[in-house]
């Protein structure tokens, strides 16, 4: 396994193997684990391929982080447009961390949100507001014309 992430500050790493990503916490509690679990599987069925008192193992999703992607307008509009759907798909709970590095560009261009260590139910203008900032942090000032906001 390889370490391809580590948090010090969360007590948290993430390692790598052929088929999955591991992440384990230092300071968790086992009843959060299986709470967290049993609300992935629900939300993003087959997700989770493995878990213990202190580690989870999610299947690896092939692709490339959004991060990685060329930020053209269309792009922008199309994670913008991602965001929204799975918020309502999701709902009442929404994923809470829209990152561009959580989004994976798949192979056939569709997207897919990993990293749901955030997911929780929260108020409409808390997680609109949140979602803004974390694509405006992402493209800059180019999110708020491709999204016309």
């Amino acid at each position: 396994m390889e370490l391809v992430k580590e948090n010090k500050q969360k007590q948290r790493r993430v390692y790598k193997d052929d088929n999955r990503y591991i992440k384990v916490w230092d300071d968790v509690k086992p009843q959060w684990i299986s709470e967290h679990v049993r609300l992935l599987n629900k939300i993003v069925p087959k997700f989770v391929d493995d878990y213990g008192i202190n580690y989870i193992a999610y299947t690896k999703i092939e692709g490339v982080p959004a991060s990685n992607v060329e930020h053209t307008t269309d792009f922008i509009k199309k994670v913008y447009q991602f965001c929204l759907d799975e918020i309502e798909r999701t709902k009442p709970y929404v994923h809470g961390d829209w990152v561009i590095s959580n989004i994976i560009v798949k192979p056939d261009n569709s997207l897919c949100m990993i990293d749901w260590d955030n997911i929780g139910i929260y108020p409409t203008d808390e997680y609109m507001s949140k979602l803004h900032r974390d694509l405006h942090s992402s493209f800059g000032d180019r999110f708020y014309d491709a999204a016309g906001i």
